[in-house]
């Protein structure tokens, strides 16, 4: 059993703790794994051929009883039928393992596209199954090919050329590759339905619409790919850029006034801009813009992500690196009879009309005016020349480095439904058979988003009741909360998963969350672990907050991805083992709870409360009489700090406990009576030995003791 259930874990001190009320073994998977498929397609093949021959056999017996004749009687003719049913039943069945490629995404783009979300579950299944089995034909072969392509789209560098290469070796493999890497994006894992799966499918069909390229493999432009990548940008310039003699003859205008002056300057300018115009027009290029304004889609990018593409002919663009580098090159050299290349002015007038859309384009503009205008260097025409092409190369860098700070692809569902706070702390441990595991808390605050959904609906939930007692009573019947928990291996293959279905705690003054306990196996280091959590409201009169590709029902969620760490390591079987020791305070008697009392993960001790450390212990060696002996010693320093030697010899605690079990494992909670602990920050040291065999093992913790009036724990 891959995650083990705590059936002994009770409501206890204000905290609520439930048992997880299925284990991974009772769980049906959401898709198909690569090898059920294969198992499955070779048993289908295998009824397809028992079909065949029991169809042979019914042709025959239609020849020699035409139709059954009255000969057969009742009975024989209704055995005649059920066989028939049987035979058509599996006959059917290798059809539904081998359907096509094809066949399933017709049916998630007709369902994404019209967004039935009634058959959003079978659509998904469908599609994800078809890929897994791997292409049967040469259409199926093709059509993967396109949906590697479009897939590539969402993910990084590194992702993308694995992909391609497997592609190259296994159709089949990449094909499952696929499946593993949307179930890693599913933003509601332990459902039958990916909603970004089905987001995909719908940029998919509108970038196909709206920008169609009948020349490119894919059928789309280069606006098309950016939008299967981030969706609707939050900002669209469409700006035909015309040459405008008089903004040209300004410009070249003020470039004489300033750095020459003199005489006949008006004349001057308006023959170098008819010059300037004259070369423009030598080299024809797109004057239609479009930019695309992306605002920051995570915390580490600078600026907004802005994309720009130019026209090519019949409303299709191409995407190039900033404005400059839409200019042709020639336009960068600069002629004989110009002091500059042409390329200047135009670089200079377009960020001028620009720098109020955007600061890039503000901060851009003030580069360029302070060169052209504030440098007091004298600059011939050559190096202005130099000056233009530096600036593009200048900025397509700037440019570039903005679209590597951005992540690979951006969802729009995370917005449309409240978050809720997600914390995990896992504590390494080991089972009874002395794997590796993790006692993992899994904690959720869902009453931002429970108050959220309560305000937009609090009218048709509330609407027959007065009484306060008979509002929470309403609220416990239609709202619940949801965890679950999902492992992956390091080349994210689904290794288990669990459902818990706990008691919905709206923090108050408790500031307690919402918990879930699990022991979830040690996979290795870089394995995930997934952890989601779903509020739900299911009053049939109410809506969510806005209309989205989710469940009505869904009014709150919150995701993490955890990867495993390093684990304990165990050298000889047999050795001694010892859990890391879990923080807390307030023990109470009850021993069938495996932890008796309130746990403070972020090990801050309210003043006055006794500590409490829990520890487990595995491989106690036993003595002939089946008993076995160990001592725990612990002490309590205050760390050293400034003016430390003022403490009194009373805060360095210490002591040593002598413990007798007749099992091989043992757990307990010890609380400290009476310690003299003020604020401030202690280091615990924990020593254990095994008298039996002599094995030693010691665990190290730091906490901090702070003024008990922080805290406030009401019991329930």
């Amino acid at each position: 059993m891959l995650f083990q259930n705590h059936n002994n874990l009770k409501r206890q001190s204000g905290i609520f703790v439930h048992p997880l009320k299925r284990c991974v073994s009772n769980v049906k998977p959401d898709f198909y794994e690569p090898a059920t498929l294969f198992i499955n397609l070779n048993v289908h093949r295998c009824c397809f051929s028992i079909s065949l021959g029991l169809l042979a056999c019914l042709w025959e017996k239609l020849k020699i009883y035409r139709l059954a004749p009255p000969t057969l009687g009742m009975r024989g003719t209704n055995r005649f039928c059920i066989l028939l049913m049987i035979c058509l039943f599996l006959f059917k069945l290798p059809l539904a393992a081998q359907q096509s490629l094809s066949t399933a995404i017709s049916a998630i783009d007709s369902v994404a596209v019209h967004q039935q979300k009634e058959h959003f579950e079978s659509a998904t299944i469908q599609y994800l199954s078809a890929l897994s089995n791997g292409p049967h034909t040469q259409t199926d072969l093709e059509l993967l090919d396109e949906e590697i392509t479009l897939f590539t789209l969402l993910l990084t560098q590194d992702q993308a050329d694995q992909l391609e290469s497997l592609r190259e070796e296994s159709p089949q493999e990449a094909g499952q590759a696929i499946v593993r890497l949307w179930k890693s994006m599913d933003p509601t894992p332990v459902t039958n339905v990916n909603e970004r799966l089905i987001e995909h499918r719908i940029r998919i069909h509108k970038a196909r619409v709206n920008y169609f390229d009948p020349e490119s493999s894919h059928g789309l432009d280069d606006r098309g790919l950016i939008y299967i990548k981030y969706g609707e940008p939050d900002q669209v310039l469409d700006r035909p850029f015309n040459i405008n003699r008089g903004e040209i003859y300004e410009f070249v205008l003020d470039f004489y006034l300033n750095l020459y002056g003199g005489a006949n300057v008006a004349m001057i300018a308006s023959d170098i801009t008819d010059n300037i115009i004259d070369s423009i027009y030598k080299v024809p290029f797109s004057t239609h813009l479009n930019i695309w304004i992306y605002n920051r889609l995570n915390t580490s990018q600078d600026n907004n992500l802005t994309f720009y593409f130019s026209e090519q002919k019949n409303d299709v663009f191409k995407q190039v690196k900033s404005i400059d580098d839409g200019y042709p090159i020639a336009l960068y050299r600069p002629p004989r009879n110009l002091p500059f290349s042409p390329a200047l002015p135009l670089q200079y007038i377009t960020y001028q009309r620009l720098m109020h859309e955007d600061q890039i384009f503000m901060d851009t503009f003030n580069r360029l005016d302070f060169e052209i205008f504030e440098s007091i260097l004298p600059r011939s025409p050559y190096e202005w020349g130099v000056l233009a092409n530096n600036f593009k190369a200048n900025t397509n860098q700037l440019e570039t480095r903005r679209q590597l700070q951005a992540p690979p692809e951006n969802s729009s569902l995370e917005d449309l439904i409240p978050d809720i706070e997600i914390n995990i702390h896992q504590y390494r441990s080991f089972n009874a058979q002395l794997q590796p595991i993790l006692i993992t808390f899994f904690e959720s605050r869902p009453t931002a988003a429970f108050l959220q959904d309560l305000g937009l609906n609090n009218e048709p939930m509330m609407a027959d009741s007065e009484d306060r007692d008979q509002i929470l009573s309403l609220i416990s019947q239609w709202y619940s909360l949801q965890q679950g928990i999902e492992l992956y291996d390091v080349r994210q293959n689904q290794v288990g998963r669990i459902r818990d279905r706990p008691i919905l705690q709206l923090e108050g003054d408790t500031r307690q969350p919402t918990i879930t306990i699990a022991d979830l196996p040690f996979i290795g280091e870089e394995a995930s672990q997934v952890f989601y959590s779903k509020l739900l409201n299911n009053h049939p009169e109410t809506v969510p907050s806005q209309p989205s590709l989710f469940p009505d029902e869904l009014r709150g969620m919150g995701r993490a991805v955890v990867l495993q760490g390093e684990h304990l390591q165990t050298e000889e079987q047999g050795e001694l083992l010892m859990s890391d020791l879990i923080f807390g305070y307030n023990r109470i008697e009850h021993d069938e709870v495996r932890f008796p009392f309130i746990i403070k993960h972020d090990h801050i001790l309210p003043e006055n409360e006794n500590p409490v450390i829990h520890f487990e212990l595995f491989g106690l060696e036993r003595d002939p009489t089946g008993f076995a002996h160990f001592e725990i010693g612990y002490q309590f320093e205050p760390k050293r700090g400034f003016l430390s030697f003022l403490r009194q010899t009373s805060d360095l605690l210490s002591g040593t406990l002598e413990f007798t079990t007749s099992a091989s494992h043992f757990r307990e909670s010890l609380e400290f009576d009476n310690l003299p602990l003020s604020k401030g920050s202690y280091s615990l040291t924990w020593f254990v030995k095994d008298l039996i065999g002599g094995s030693e093992l010691t665990r190290e913790l730091e906490f901090k003791v702070e003024e008990s009036d922080q805290f406030t724990i009401t019991s329930n």
